[in-house]
């Protein structure tokens, strides 16, 4: 019996997925999640008014890394605090990217 280029193509390649598909099962299988009984402190990185570190590109050539900071207590001319000050922060509010 002749079987066309096609639908050889075709089943070689669904061979493959289900050989992907499997190998995926098994990995979520083998996951564990820690364990989340307390929820985590919120820190300011996750807050929508952090500013993440990055580098910035001055004219000379250099580069400059700025720290991370919070925009809101910048623009309100407050002085920055740690990470774990976001537990106090009436400012703070979750960044929720869905």
């Amino acid at each position: 019996m002749a079987i066309d280029q096609a639908t050889a193509d075709y089943e070689r390649e669904q061979e493959n997925r289900t050989v992907t598909q499997d190998d995926w099962a098994e990995w979520s299988e083998c996951e564990t999640s820690p364990p989340t009984s307390q929820p985590l402190p919120p820190v300011c990185a996750q807050c929508v008014n952090w500013q993440p570190e990055r580098p910035l590109h001055l004219a000379d050539g250099t580069i400059f890394h700025r720290p991370g900071f919070c925009e809101t207590r910048a623009a309100a001319d407050l002085s920055q605090m740690s990470q774990d000050y976001a537990q106090r922060c009436r400012l703070f509010k979750p960044t929720v990217p869905f």
